[in-house]
Protein backbone atom coordinates (compact mmCIF):
# COMPACT_ATOMS: atom_id res chain seq x y z
CA UNK A 1 0.00 0.00 0.00
CA UNK A 2 1.61 3.49 -0.87
CA UNK A 3 1.35 6.25 2.29
CA UNK A 4 -1.22 8.34 0.13
CA UNK A 5 -3.71 5.26 0.63
CA UNK A 6 -2.64 4.72 4.07
CA UNK A 7 -3.21 7.90 4.76
CA UNK A 8 -6.91 7.70 2.98
CA UNK A 9 -7.97 4.98 5.39
CA UNK A 10 -6.76 6.33 8.68
CA UNK A 11 -8.72 9.35 7.75
CA UNK A 12 -11.69 7.23 7.05
CA UNK A 13 -11.31 5.39 10.43
CA UNK A 14 -10.86 8.82 12.34
CA UNK A 15 -13.91 9.91 11.12
CA UNK A 16 -16.00 6.88 11.29
CA UNK A 17 -14.92 7.23 15.00
CA UNK A 18 -16.06 10.61 15.80
CA UNK A 19 -19.14 9.60 13.95
CA UNK A 20 -19.86 6.80 16.36
CA UNK A 21 -18.39 8.75 19.61
CA UNK A 22 -21.17 11.29 18.68
CA UNK A 23 -24.10 9.41 16.76
CA UNK A 24 -24.15 5.96 17.66
CA UNK A 25 -23.36 3.14 15.50
CA UNK A 26 -26.50 2.90 14.17
CA UNK A 27 -26.88 6.24 12.64
CA UNK A 28 -23.25 6.05 10.87
CA UNK A 29 -23.60 5.31 6.86
CA UNK A 30 -20.93 5.04 4.23
CA UNK A 31 -22.59 7.99 2.68
CA UNK A 32 -22.30 10.35 5.55
CA UNK A 33 -18.80 8.56 5.86
CA UNK A 34 -18.31 10.20 2.23
CA UNK A 35 -19.64 13.34 3.17
CA UNK A 36 -17.25 13.82 6.12
CA UNK A 37 -14.49 12.98 3.76
CA UNK A 38 -15.19 15.12 0.98
CA UNK A 39 -16.21 12.23 -1.91
CA UNK A 40 -18.24 10.16 -3.21
CA UNK A 41 -19.27 6.64 -1.35
CA UNK A 42 -17.39 5.17 -4.19
CA UNK A 43 -14.73 6.67 -3.19
CA UNK A 44 -14.70 5.14 0.14
CA UNK A 45 -15.59 1.61 -1.21
CA UNK A 46 -12.27 2.22 -2.99
CA UNK A 47 -10.77 1.69 0.44
CA UNK A 48 -13.27 -0.47 2.16
CA UNK A 49 -15.61 -2.96 0.69
CA UNK A 50 -18.09 -1.97 3.33
CA UNK A 51 -18.56 -0.23 6.68
CA UNK A 52 -17.73 -3.57 8.79
CA UNK A 53 -14.72 -3.58 7.86
CA UNK A 54 -13.81 -0.02 8.71
CA UNK A 55 -15.64 -1.28 12.05
CA UNK A 56 -13.75 -4.18 12.38
CA UNK A 57 -10.49 -1.97 11.77
CA UNK A 58 -11.56 0.47 14.48
CA UNK A 59 -12.05 -1.99 17.38
CA UNK A 60 -8.81 -4.18 15.93
CA UNK A 61 -6.98 -0.78 15.89
CA UNK A 62 -8.25 -0.30 19.44
CA UNK A 63 -7.55 -3.05 21.09
CA UNK A 64 -3.56 -3.12 19.69
CA UNK A 65 -3.42 0.59 21.27
CA UNK A 66 -4.23 -0.54 24.75
CA UNK A 67 -2.94 -3.88 24.71
CA UNK A 68 0.27 -2.21 23.95
CA UNK A 69 -0.11 0.26 26.83
CA UNK A 70 -0.69 -2.28 29.22
CA UNK A 71 1.24 -4.88 28.34
CA UNK A 72 3.97 -4.14 30.90
CA UNK A 73 1.96 -4.42 33.91
CA UNK A 74 0.07 -7.33 33.77
CA UNK A 75 -3.27 -5.18 33.64
CA UNK A 76 -4.49 -7.27 30.01
CA UNK A 77 -4.48 -10.62 31.47
CA UNK A 78 -7.24 -8.85 33.89
CA UNK A 79 -9.00 -6.76 31.72
CA UNK A 80 -8.99 -9.58 29.23
CA UNK A 81 -10.66 -11.64 31.30
CA UNK A 82 -13.91 -9.91 32.18
CA UNK A 83 -14.44 -9.21 28.20
CA UNK A 84 -14.05 -12.41 27.63
CA UNK A 85 -15.99 -13.68 30.08
CA UNK A 86 -19.23 -11.23 28.21
CA UNK A 87 -18.27 -12.88 24.82
CA UNK A 88 -18.57 -16.01 26.93
CA UNK A 89 -22.10 -15.46 28.11
CA UNK A 90 -23.72 -13.45 24.67
CA UNK A 91 -21.82 -16.46 22.82
CA UNK A 92 -23.80 -19.17 25.09
CA UNK A 93 -27.22 -17.12 24.42
CA UNK A 94 -27.36 -16.43 20.47
CA UNK A 95 -30.01 -18.97 19.75
CA UNK A 96 -32.86 -17.47 22.46
CA UNK A 97 -35.30 -15.29 19.88
CA UNK A 98 -34.12 -11.72 20.22
CA UNK A 99 -31.17 -12.17 23.22
CA UNK A 100 -29.17 -10.29 21.08
CA UNK A 101 -30.74 -7.31 20.38
CA UNK A 102 -32.34 -7.34 23.63
CA UNK A 103 -29.19 -7.69 25.92
CA UNK A 104 -26.72 -5.27 23.24
CA UNK A 105 -29.33 -2.44 22.53
CA UNK A 106 -30.18 -2.13 26.07
CA UNK A 107 -26.71 -1.19 26.91
CA UNK A 108 -27.62 2.24 24.60
CA UNK A 109 -31.20 2.92 24.90
CA UNK A 110 -34.29 2.96 27.64
CA UNK A 111 -35.50 -0.58 28.66
CA UNK A 112 -37.33 -0.65 31.76
CA UNK A 113 -35.58 -0.64 34.65
CA UNK A 114 -35.10 -3.86 36.64
CA UNK A 115 -33.41 -5.87 33.96
CA UNK A 116 -30.92 -8.35 35.53
CA UNK A 117 -29.21 -8.74 32.19
CA UNK A 118 -28.83 -5.43 31.34
CA UNK A 119 -27.82 -4.40 35.11
CA UNK A 120 -25.25 -7.33 34.77
CA UNK A 121 -23.94 -6.06 31.60
CA UNK A 122 -23.45 -2.43 32.30
CA UNK A 123 -21.60 -3.24 35.54
CA UNK A 124 -19.62 -5.01 33.56
CA UNK A 125 -19.03 -2.68 30.76
CA UNK A 126 -18.38 0.26 33.60
CA UNK A 127 -16.41 -2.00 35.69
CA UNK A 128 -14.05 -2.31 32.61
CA UNK A 129 -13.83 1.27 31.83
CA UNK A 130 -12.93 2.48 35.30
CA UNK A 131 -9.85 -0.31 35.26
CA UNK A 132 -9.17 0.61 31.99
CA UNK A 133 -8.83 4.40 32.96
CA UNK A 134 -7.48 3.38 36.43
CA UNK A 135 -4.49 2.22 34.27
CA UNK A 136 -4.19 5.00 32.33
CA UNK A 137 -4.09 7.51 34.87
CA UNK A 138 -1.07 4.92 36.86
CA UNK A 139 1.18 5.77 33.67
CA UNK A 140 1.12 9.25 33.94
CA UNK A 141 1.01 10.18 30.46
CA UNK A 142 -2.74 11.27 30.10
CA UNK A 143 -4.99 13.75 32.32
CA UNK A 144 -8.26 12.39 33.82
CA UNK A 145 -10.25 13.54 30.55
CA UNK A 146 -8.14 12.17 28.63
CA UNK A 147 -7.95 8.59 30.21
CA UNK A 148 -11.38 8.91 30.86
CA UNK A 149 -11.82 9.60 26.56
CA UNK A 150 -9.82 6.58 25.98
CA UNK A 151 -11.55 4.14 27.89
CA UNK A 152 -14.91 5.35 27.03
CA UNK A 153 -13.44 4.81 23.07
CA UNK A 154 -11.91 1.77 23.72
CA UNK A 155 -15.65 0.02 25.33
CA UNK A 156 -17.27 2.34 22.36
CA UNK A 157 -15.87 0.26 19.75
CA UNK A 158 -16.04 -3.13 21.36
CA UNK A 159 -19.93 -2.62 21.87
CA UNK A 160 -20.04 -0.89 18.57
CA UNK A 161 -18.15 -4.17 16.89
CA UNK A 162 -20.79 -6.53 19.32
CA UNK A 163 -23.91 -5.19 17.89
CA UNK A 164 -23.34 -4.32 14.46
CA UNK A 165 -22.40 -8.08 14.16
CA UNK A 166 -25.51 -9.80 15.77
CA UNK A 167 -27.84 -6.73 13.70
CA UNK A 168 -26.57 -8.29 10.75
CA UNK A 169 -26.73 -12.14 12.65
CA UNK A 170 -23.14 -12.57 11.53
CA UNK A 171 -22.00 -14.74 15.01
CA UNK A 172 -18.60 -16.24 12.44
CA UNK A 173 -17.85 -12.18 13.31
CA UNK A 174 -18.57 -12.28 16.80
CA UNK A 175 -16.31 -15.57 17.18
CA UNK A 176 -13.66 -14.06 15.44
CA UNK A 177 -14.06 -10.42 17.54
CA UNK A 178 -13.48 -12.96 20.61
CA UNK A 179 -10.32 -14.83 19.16
CA UNK A 180 -9.08 -11.74 17.70
CA UNK A 181 -9.15 -10.25 21.44
CA UNK A 182 -7.69 -13.42 22.54
CA UNK A 183 -4.76 -13.54 20.68
CA UNK A 184 -4.03 -10.09 21.47
CA UNK A 185 -2.89 -11.67 25.45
Amino acid sequence: MTEKFEKGEQEIIEITRRMVAFEGITNVSIGKIAKEFGSSKSQIYYYFVSKDQIFNRMVDEQIADYYLLARNNGYVSEMSLKVKNMFDYILGNDRQPGFSAYVLLSLFQQYPEGSTIKDKLIKLFESIRYDLEKNLLSDNKYSDVQAGRLAEDMLTMISGKIIFAYSMKKYDQLNTLYEDFDNYI
